[in-house]
């Protein structure tokens, strides 16, 4: 039994050898590894676009805001082009989103962008001209970010704008007085549609595009993504 029992013993010693040297190797990868993520979180906290509430919608502070329901906002070498709050609301979740190829010249209020959701396929259009630099591969792998984050991930393409109009889109406080009218509008619009009236101020308990029936969609996606 004597040597049986050193067998054990002995494979105890080399297990708890080893799981003290695994323990040690965990320990110094953690270490490193806190920083970096502290490091990344905090990059993505100083980064990220500051979003606010104007009424039941989302805002983005720095972007200007075009009649389509479209937003523009400065970034490194253009400007980013998305869909704000109110068009995720009415689009709902985004199965298939098409985007122009890099290098596209396109003109002010062309459709450049395509997306499906559902059986309803809408296009927008750019509010300024310019030329795309950058379309988010990110969005194209996942749809579904164009409107689980309209105001970040979820941008569609980058634009070097050919023209200086963007001091005619509403920005700062007059793109926070018009987002808010505009939710004003989609609230009544919606109440008209649905023959109920909102509720909480305007939020209903179940989003639009899931209450409204493919006719009713296709009116107000006429009337605020500004559709042929």
């Amino acid at each position: 039994m004597t040597p049986l029992y050193e067998v054990f013993e002995l494979i105890l010693v080399v297990t708890a050898g080893l799981l003290a040297r695994l323990g040690v190797f965990l320990l110094a990868v953690l270490a490193l590894a806190l920083p970096l993520l502290a490091l990344a979180m905090a990059w993505e906290a100083l980064t990220r676009p500051k979003v606010s509430r104007v009424g039941d919608l989302a805002w983005r502070e720095d972007a200007f805001y075009a009649p389509g329901h479209t937003w523009l906002a400065p970034a490194r070498q253009g400007l980013l082009f998305g869909i704000d709050d109110l068009a995720r609301r009415l689009l709902g979740q985004a199965t298939r989103v098409t985007l122009p190829r890099v290098g596209t010249v396109v003109k002010a209020g062309e459709a450049a962008v395509a997306i499906t959701a559902g059986e309803q396929q809408v296009s927008l259009a750019v509010p300024v001209a310019g030329t795309v630099t950058a379309v988010n591969q990110d969005v194209l792998r996942d749809p579904a970010l164009a409107g689980r984050d309209p105001y970040g991930h979820g941008w569609l393409l980058r634009l070097r704008p050919a023209e200086s109009a963007l001091p005619l889109l509403p920005r700062g406080s007059r793109g926070r007085e018009w987002l808010a009218a505009e939710g004003a509008r989609f609230a009544h619009a919606l109440e008209l549609e649905l023959g109920v009236a909102a509720a909480d101020g305007g939020e209903f308990h179940v989003p639009p595009h899931v209450a409204l029936d493919p006719a009713q969609r296709q009116r107000l996606t006429a009337e605020f993504l500004r559709q042929a």
